[in-house]
This record gives structure tokens, sequence and C-alpha cells, in this order.
């Protein structure tokens, strides 16, 4: 959500103009559901952050930021425990 916040503060012009613009697009053409991607190494970041910049809810961003990242963690657990492959 620290992404997401540092989005709502970045004027419209900079980020235009700037790296990013693939998370944009992917916001713009998936919706809030991109966000479930957040946990990913290199592109989750930039995906949280076009999501503020966007202006998108950010009850929905919450929700699917947590949920993408919970996952992530209880599949590694699982991993880790030997329970998953």
């Amino acid at each position: 959500m620290t992404n997401y916040w540092i989005g709502r503060f970045i004027p419209a012009r900079t980020l235009e103009q700037k790296h990013g613009q693939r998370a944009i697009n992917w916001l713009q053409r998936y919706g809030y559901w991109t966000l479930l991607l957040s946990w990913l190494p290199i592109i989750g970041d930039p995906l949280c952050l076009a999501a503020g910049w966007l202006r998108l809810k950010q009850r929905w961003c919450w929700l699917l930021i947590a949920t993408g990242k919970a996952l992530r963690y209880l599949i590694l657990a699982l991993v880790t425990r030997g329970l998953m492959f």
C-alpha cells in the first residue's frame, strides 16, 4: 500500500513521461484484478504505484493486494513444509 500512496502524490504528467507505462496499460485494460499480481518481484511495485496514480479505489486495491501477497506466502509456507510439490 506504500507504493499505492506514493502513486497518489505523483503528478499526472510525470508518470506519463517516465517508466511504468506497461503497468498503467495493464491496469487500464484489466482493471483491479491486475493487482492480484502485486506479489511479483519486478512488476508488482509498478502495478501498485500505477493504481495509486490512476486513483483506483483504496478499498479494492487493499483487498486485492493483500489477497495476492497472502496467497504467495501461503504457497511458500506449504512448499517449505513439504505439503506441496
